[in-house]
């Protein structure tokens, strides 16, 4: 069984190996906005929040947006790339054609958050990332967090 430390351990390496993608957030306020106050800055992240979550619902709602975990991630939202190409999300298509998802989704992935209707697919897209090698050790992972024995994932 994998510890908890462990669990985190394998996430933070996914981390590094995928490396931290540039982030854009599309907000309303204005980014030179002096927060002098602890309660500036919580109103601020707050809105930036707010503003994220429903950009990602209008998304969802258009059929532009189709995250693979229980509560959709931001990644696609707000990372560039994916804004150059219309602010598409496909990370639901990726999984099920054998293919790794967002770096935020694959590292939500691995902390138990992906929807587990697609566990069955999550060792083999995320094997395509981290090489073929990977794939018997997230197999086994994915057994013991969503509970797919090894045999019936692809």
């Amino acid at each position: 069984m994998f510890s908890y430390t462990q669990k985190r351990a394998l996430a933070f390496m996914l981390g590094v190996l995928l490396g931290a993608g540039a982030f854009y957030v599309p907000l309303s306020l204005s980014t030179k906005q002096v927060l002098h106050t602890q309660s500036d800055r919580v109103a601020y992240y707050k809105a930036i929040g707010t503003e994220t979550q429903q950009g990602i619902a209008q998304l969802i709602a258009e059929g532009r947006y189709k995250c693979c975990l229980e509560s959709p991630c931001a990644y696609c939202f707000t990372d560039t790339e994916h804004q150059d190409r219309q602010m598409v999300c496909n990370c639901v298509d990726d999984i099920v054609n054998g293919k790794a998802p967002c770096g935020e989704c694959l590292g939500e992935i691995l902390e138990g958050e992906g929807n587990e209707l697609l566990a069955e697919y999550f060792a083999q897209s995320i094997a395509d990332e981290l090489g073929a090698e990977s794939l018997p050790l997230l197999r086994q992972y994915v057994e013991e967090v969503y509970g797919i024995p090894v045999s019936a994932q692809l």
